[in-house]
C-alpha cells in the first residue's frame, strides 16, 4: 500500500526590489506524489517554479497525473497564471529519449505581463536550465 505522506519539498523566499515584494516558491515534488499547495499564500507579486512532476496536457504532457490536476485546480481556483508556450522545447531529456516538462512557473497575474521564460541547452542532467525573469519598473 502507498505512503499517503507529501513529499513535496517547498521553500519559500522574500525578495524586496525598487519597493516591490515577491514572494517567490522554489518547488520540488517528487515523481508519483501527491502534493498539497493550499497552505501557499497566493497573492500579488506571487511567483511558483520548480520541477513539479507534473503532468497535464496544458503544458504538452498526452495524459494528467495527480500533480498536473493539484495544478490545474490551483491555476483554477488563485490569481495564478503558467507561464508556458507550446512553442517551447521541452525542459527533459528521458534516457528513453522521450522529452517533457516537467519544470513550471506560474506567477501571479499581477507580473505575467512582465514575466518571461527561457529555456537553455541541457548541461548534461537531462533538465533543461529554465532562466525566468520579471522585469519591473523603478
Amino acid at each position: 500500500m502507498g505512503s499517503t505522506q507529501d513529499l513535496c519539498e517547498i521553500n519559500r523566499l522574500n525578495v524586496r526590489k525598487c519597493q516591490n515584494h515577491f514572494k517567490i516558491y522554489a518547488v520540488y515534488n517528487p515523481p508519483k506524489n501527491c502534493p498539497n499547495f493550499n497552505f501557499l499564500n497566493i497573492s500579488h507579486k506571487t511567483v511558483e517554479l520548480g520541477d513539479f512532476n507534473a503532468h497535464a496536457t496544458r503544458w504538452g504532457y498526452k495524459d494528467a497525473n495527480i500533480a498536473g490536476k493539484e495544478i490545474e485546480d490551483m491555476l483554477n481556483s488563485n490569481t495564478l497564471e503558467l507561464i508556458y508556450s507550446n512553442e517551447d522545447p521541452a525542459t527533459y531529456s528521458h534516457y528513453n529519449g522521450t522529452r517533457t516538462t516537467p519544470d513550471l512557473l506560474l506567477v501571479s497575474s499581477d507580473i505575467s505581463e512582465h514575466t518571461r521564460r527561457k529555456i537553455i541547452d541541457d548541461p548534461g542532467s537531462g533538465h533543461k536550465p529554465v532562466i525566468d525573469s520579471i522585469t519591473i519598473g523603478s
